[in-house]
């Protein structure tokens, strides 16, 4: 399993892409900023998106 983004920006806003054999995953904080959830899916059409509790 790889982890394409940048680990600051990742941690920047909140956003985690799995890679696991080309099925992408984004994890994304309910606060995450939209426009940042904008340029991960301009970068990696087709990613699945799944929203992790704040406190996960």
């Amino acid at each position: 399993m790889r982890y394409p983004l940048p680990y600051a920006f990742a941690r920047t806003h909140q956003l985690l892409l799995e890679d696991d054999a080309g099925h992408l995953t984004l994890c994304l904080h309910p606060q995450s900023a939209p426009a940042a959830l904008s340029e991960v899916l301009r970068k990696y059409p087709g990613a699945q998106l799944q929203t992790q509790a704040a406190g996960a």
